[in-house]
């Protein structure tokens, strides 16, 4: 049964790990730190 909480949750962590591809495919002369 998904829960509202879990579908927020993981549109956020999509977006997060979205960003941090996107991050990584792009030739940037600075990485952003690991969290």
């Amino acid at each position: 049964r998904p829960a509202p909480a879990d579908a927020g949750l993981g549109r956020a962590l999509g977006a997060d790990l979205d960003a941090e591809l996107a991050a990584e495919l792009q030739p940037t002369p600075r990485r952003a730190p690991r969290r």
